[in-house]
């Protein structure tokens, strides 16, 4: 795909938890290599409650050790909503959004910066 566009090409990527996350690493590394996408956007989907932090560090772990991560390819879109019981949608607490934020820097990442004032 990068042949066809002057501008790096992206895909934002989401997980719910069926797929074993080095399964699931694997599979966005044979997409980018076979298609020519230069960046993966992996969504936390902690606000939707589809994965636990526990889980993301999972995910996270088996990325990072894919070629595509080594190479800077991948970054992390963190959540800026919640749910609840009810599927209503809600903006996230400020807090809560600070501690997802800090998942990814706790593995092999360069840490995430984190903004001073609430959005």
């Amino acid at each position: 795909m990068s042949r066809h566009s002057p501008h790096p090409v992206s895909i934002s990527a989401f997980a719910n938890g069926d797929l074993p996350a080095d399964n699931w690493a694997n599979f966005w590394q044979e997409i980018l290599e076979q298609s020519g996408i230069d960046e993966l956007y992996f969504q936390d989907g902690l606000g939707v409650g589809k994965l636990e932090p526990t889980e993301v560090t999972l995910y996270l772990e088996s990325m990072t050790q894919m070629p595509f991560a080594a190479a800077g390819n991948l970054k992390v879109i963190t959540e800026l909503l919640e749910s609840d019981e009810q599927e209503s949608f809600r903006a996230t607490s400020w807090d809560r959004l600070k501690q997802n934020m800090r998942l990814p820097a706790q593995g092999d990442w360069k840490p995430l910066p984190l903004p001073t004032t609430p959005i």
